[in-house]
């Protein structure tokens, strides 16, 4: 016959070996013993912000159990099997977060609750400013850090020139220097993380004038005629995409004060390239800049602007070239 029974905590089947082999040896008897996990490894509790955090769970019982997670911070993984857990825990996680682990098989279950402490690390800003800006054109710089989304962090302008803003949340930085405004300022801008860390970021602004590159002034104010916008991508390694707008389907007259130029100068004022402009007859045109000279030579890292000239209205944008 078959025998049951219960030694301690141990769940005990028992069955005929003739039962399980197929004849009668005589000998007695299989036992299976299942076994409640008990989980016996101890966590890491402290971790560093966008570190990987890995915890081996290790759980005795039999059968072997399978691992879950009752409460996780977002994010948080474990292997079913293995029982790994894996989380890299950015700025939004810094403090305390509570874990439940959960073991479990055919005989029972067990639990293990710890607290997980999570540390910051101090934000870094990881973009270049840009250093020029013109008079009366509008300047962009968006300031990125790499805590930038996660959490609480902010911008806030440590030293600014009246005429720049800055927003707290994107860290852009925009305005239009008039040309009283024209000569050196300083800028500086922190970034907070919103647990105590920060970082800074202060370099010198320098506004030249619209006057003189070829002693032409550059109007604010372009007619709806003609538009000259910004290229893209800026800043580029080989080639960049200029678009510019001209009047509706007007036609190209080479001949006299509605001809239309596009020129690319260096930052000291010097014709680099003068590029083609055809008649297509499109509200919005393109045209490719490969970063070379009028000799076909390429030119070197650096800022360079292009203008968009037609008799008395002239616009100028400022793009970069990095090799």
């Amino acid at each position: 016959g078959d025998v049951n029974g219960n030694i301690g905590d141990e769940l005990i089947i028992g069955a005929p070996w003739d039962d399980v082999c197929g004849y009668n040896m005589g000998r007695g008897y299989l036992y299976t013993v299942t076994i409640p996990p008990t989980i016996v490894s101890t966590p890491d509790t402290l971790c560093a912000e966008d570190s990987v955090y890995a915890y081996d769970v290790e759980a005795n019982g039999n059968p072997s159990p399978f691992f879950f997670l009752l409460v996780e911070p977002e994010g948080m993984t474990i292997d079913h099997i293995s029982g790994l857990i894996n989380w890299t825990p950015d700025n939004g996680d810094v403090g305390d977060t509570v874990v439940i682990v959960y073991a479990l098989n055919s005989a029972g279950f067990a639990t293990q609750e710890y607290t997980l402490h999570i540390t910051n690390l101090p934000p870094h800003i990881t973009s270049t400013p840009d250093t020029i800006a013109i008079e009366d054109s509008l300047y962009t710089y968006d300031v990125d850090s790499d805590d930038e989304g996660f959490g609480n962090t902010t911008y806030s302008g440590l030293v600014l020139p009246s005429w720049l803003s800055l927003d707290s949340l994107s860290g852009l930085l925009s305005g239009t220097p008039s040309g009283a405004n024209v000569g050196d300022t300083i800028v500086s801008v922190e970034v907070d993380d919103g647990n105590g860390g920060t970082d800074t970021q202060t370099y010198t602004l320098h506004i030249q004038p619209a006057v003189g590159i070829k002693g032409t002034k550059f109007l604010s104010s372009i007619p709806k005629t003609y538009m000259l916008f910004q290229n893209y991508p800026n800043p580029f390694h080989s080639s960049t995409v200029i678009r510019y707008s001209l009047s509706n389907n007007q036609l190209l007259i080479t001949n006299n004060s509605k001809h239309v130029t596009l020129r690319i100068y260096d930052a000291s004022g010097r014709l680099v390239r003068t590029l083609p402009i055809t008649d297509n007859r499109t509200p919005i045109t393109e045209i490719v800049w490969d970063g070379k000279d009028d000799s076909g030579e390429k030119v070197t890292s650096g800022v360079y602007f292009y203008t968009l000239e037609s008799g008395d209205y002239s616009a100028i944008k400022k793009s970069i070239l990095l090799r």
